[in-house]
C-alpha cells in the first residue's frame, strides 16, 4: 500500500510525506529499510517536515525508537533538526517514556540540551515536567555544566 501511495504522491500529490509505522513495524528495521529502498526515488528528502515541522528523526526520537534513529542517521538525517515549536530530538525523546540509551546517544551527538522551545521550556524543564527522575536531571545538568560556553 505504501509503495502505491508514494508513487501517486510523487507524480501528483504532496511533495513531503512522513511515514509512521506504529507498533511492531516501528522497531522493525527491515521494514523501514525496505520502505526506504523501494521508494527512494519518490522520497528523496530524509528531512522532510510534516505540518508541525517534525522530521522522521524527530518522530523516531519521540517514540524512543533507537534503532530507527540509527538507520535515519545512516541515511543522512539531520539530528539537530527542530520543529515549528523549536523542539529538538532531546525534547521529543522526553515527551513520553524515558530511554537512557536514546538520551545518552543524543547528548553524544551534540544535540543541544540548552535549546529552549517556543513555549520557554528547556530540555531540562521537559525532564522535570514529564519524569520524576533525579538521575536524568543530574545527567542533563552535568552535560550542560561541562559544555563550553
Amino acid at each position: 500500500y505504501v509503495d502505491l501511495l508514494l508513487h501517486d504522491y510523487a507524480h501528483a500529490g504532496p511533495r513531503q510525506v512522513t511515514v509512521v509505522c506504529p507498533g511492531f513495524a516501528a522497531d522493525c528495521l527491515e521494514t523501514i529499510e525496505e520502505i526506504n529502498m523501494q521508494n527512494r526515488e519518490a522520497c528523496d528528502d530524509i528531512d522532510a517536515k510534516d505540518s508541525m515541522g517534525r522530521t522522521p528523526y524527530l518522530c523516531a526520537a519521540s517514540m524512543n525508537a533507537y534503532e530507527a534513529m540509527l538507520l535515519l542517521e545512516e541515511l543522512g538525517a539531520d539530528v539537530h533538526a527542530s520543529d515549528h515549536g523549536n523542539l529538538n530530538a532531546l525534547h521529543w525523546s522526553l515527551t513520553k517514556s524515558y530511554n537512557g540509551q536514546v538520551v545518552d546517544h543524543l547528548l553524544c551527538l551534540g544535540v543541544r540540551a540548552d535549546q529552549v522551545s517556543r513555549d520557554g521550556n528547556s530540555v531540562l524543564d521537559y525532564a522535570r515536567m514529564v519524569h520524576d527522575n533525579p538521575e536524568l536531571e543530574k545527567k542533563i545538568e552535568a552535560y550542560l555544566a561541562a559544555k563550553p560556553r
